[in-house]
């Protein structure tokens, strides 16, 4: 199953450098945050392993809205 998430990390992340469009760069961002997320909570094998990919999952999810706001604004410039 990791390597499933890997993979699909890795698939996210190459799209998101190939992606010309900001906006649309914002879902593989996304998708990937969630996938390292899962590769976090698969790998480690402590109690604590999912309080670790919690944290990251929420601040990514934080990241993630703050750039959506930021391009929403800046579109609203335009």
């Amino acid at each position: 199953m990791i390597k499933i998430v890997g993979a699909l990390a890795v698939y996210t992340a190459i799209m998101a450098i190939l992606t010309k469009d900001k906006p649309r760069r914002l879902p593989y961002l996304n998708a990937m945050n969630f996938c390292i997320t899962g590769v976090i909570a698969l790998s480690i094998q402590h109690p604590l392993g999912g309080l670790v990919a919690l944290t990251y999952f929420i601040l990514s999810t934080l990241e993630s809205n703050a750039v959506a706001s930021t391009m929403d604004r800046l579109m609203e410039v335009k």
